[in-house]
């Protein structure tokens, strides 16, 4: 029979406890049955415990505090939870990197086997906290997070993955230090690793050191030819940099890999866009949208590049396929108001819904000056329903403002135009 196994018990019936303890004695375990506190912090310090059973249904402790209290000093212990099937007590429990939640009543042999297997897998805990760590990360809880990829590395300083997420943890919570202390300590262990090697680039990026980035990228690019999104990060650096030749140089590679790529896509537009090639931004939203024909910010840009280059008949038909006045709305966004008089012809076709649109919106915005200047494309909205209440809103705003030429215009909307009528129109005829 080999060493004995000690076991620390943290109970709450001591009948069960008993009952556990004679179980497991006769199967080459020392089982310590503890019922205060201070005896917890005793036999840990004495450093002689291989396994610690919590009952959560302790009366002399709060059980999930005592957890904590020893997880935050002793992270390589196993530690078997004893609880109900409260979902709420099983999460808050797992958190702190216990080997195993078993749900009571107890059945001694099949207790006896997880605490084995606990025993077994007692070298593997670096991976739970690390595990822990990634699920907490993910939902952006870092005040568990942080710990257990910390704990992770101090376990088992050679195991990569926790140096990266801690990293990136540090990356969202602009902590800059603690992101250089666990770059350096990283490239310590794998000065090789591309993954880190990124992670200084990001830095750098952050740091607005973009020559330094690039430096980083390229060097990842070079070692992982297909990491994509890294060759992504290049091309925004010399972007940065002000350098468009080779950040297009970058994307427009990376898209004969995968041109289906949608960040790469928006990039290249962006490039374009920045340098006034209206023309590269047309084709390169054209063939996004092959991939992408929903993507508002391809087919924004699309009709941007169609407006910049006035091809307005191709503008028009493709306006009048849409169906979302919200994509609309943003292409009335990108419109200058000194050259509202440019896209005359492109709202003179527009259906009698998008010319509502925008017309309601001109007013939305009190946009006045542009909406009674043109007050002629939206004429066809003054027949039928609606007619009265569109009427209103503009005598209403004549009255406000008492511009001459918001008179004027009005008047020639509806004078001596026959498809106009109802009471409303004499009301205005008075006012003007």
């Amino acid at each position: 029979m080999g060493k004995k196994t000690n076991l620390m018990f943290l109970h709450g019936d001591r009948t069960i406890s008993s009952y556990i303890k004679n179980f497991l004695e006769k199967r080459n375990f020392n089982v310590y049955d503890i019922d205060n506190y201070d005896d917890v912090v005793i036999f840990l310090r004495e450093g002689n415990v291989d396994i610690i059973l919590l009952d959560i249904y302790i009366k002399w402790y709060n059980s999930l505090e005592l957890l904590k209290r020893i997880r935050s000093t002793y992270i390589d212990i196993p530690i078997i939870v004893l609880g109900d099937g409260n979902i709420k007590n099983i999460i808050s429990f797992q958190q702190y990197c216990i080997s195993d939640y078993i749900i009571k009543p107890i059945n001694n042999q099949k207790l006896f086997e997880r605490i084995n297997k606990s025993m077994e897998e007692k070298n593997d805990l670096y991976l739970k906290y690390y595990h822990i760590g990634e699920l907490y990360l993910a939902s952006k809880n870092y005040e568990i997070a942080e710990p257990s990829f910390i704990k992770s590395i101090i376990l088992k300083p050679d195991f990569e993955p926790p140096y990266v997420s801690l990293i990136d943890l540090y990356f969202d919570k602009s902590d800059m230090e603690n992101a250089k202390l666990y770059l350096k300590k990283g490239l310590e262990h794998f000065s090789e690793s591309d993954s880190l090697i990124e992670k200084r680039g990001d830095l750098a990026f952050l740091e607005k050191n973009y020559n330094k980035a690039i430096k980083a990228f390229k060097h990842v690019t070079k070692i992982s030819p297909l990491k994509l999104p890294v060759r992504l990060k290049l091309a925004r650096a010399y972007f940065k940099t002000g350098d468009f030749k080779q950040a297009l140089s970058v994307l427009l590679n990376t898209l004969r890999i995968k041109p289906d790529f949608k960040d790469a896509v928006y990039e290249t537009i962006s490039i374009y866009e920045k340098s006034e090639d209206y023309n590269a931004m047309y084709v390169a939203a054209k063939k996004g949208m092959r991939y992408f024909k929903k993507d508002q910010h391809i087919i924004l840009s699309y009709m941007k590049a169609l407006y910049k280059l006035e091809k307005f008949d191709e503008l028009i038909s493709f306006l009048k396929v849409l169906q979302s006045k919200e994509l609309l709305n943003f292409f009335y966004n990108i419109l200058q108001r000194d050259n509202f008089s440019k896209i005359k012809k492109v709202v003179s076709a527009f259906p009698e819904e998008y010319k509502s649109f925008i017309f309601d919106m001109l007013i939305n915005r009190a946009e006045y000056g542009i909406l009674f200047e043109n007050l002629f494309l939206f004429k066809s909205l003054f027949y039928g329903n609606g007619s009265n209440m569109r009427l209103a809103k503009l005598l209403e705003i004549v009255k406000v403002e008492n511009k001459a030429r918001y008179k004027l215009a009005l008047k020639h909307l509806i004078v001596d135009d026959e498809h106009i009528s109802g009471d409303i129109k004499d009301e205005v005829l008075k006012v003007l």
